[in-house]
């Protein structure tokens, strides 16, 4: 049979939204507000700019992919033919 010692807990939380920017944050932590603005990374047009950015580069590759696929079957025609 072993027993725990209980102890309060210490810790704090910190429940403050984006919105709100730096100063529920930085009050928490106790440090001094940046003069940079909070960061909003998951707006819509950044998620926008993202998948746009995700399909540019597929299409490249699938016409980077066809056109090597074509260069072997061309030289392979040339080669034996």
């Amino acid at each position: 049979m072993s027993t725990r010692l209980r102890r309060p807990c210490r810790r704090k939380s910190c429940w403050c939204s984006r919105s709100e920017g730096w100063g529920p944050l930085c009050h928490f932590l106790d440090v001094a507000q940046p003069n940079e603005p909070f960061p909003n990374l998951n707006d819509r047009e950044t998620i926008k700019k993202i998948i746009r950015d995700i399909i540019k580069g597929s299409y490249i590759m699938l016409g980077l992919t066809v056109a090597a696929i074509t260069a072997v079957i061309a030289a392979l025609w040339w080669w034996l033919g």
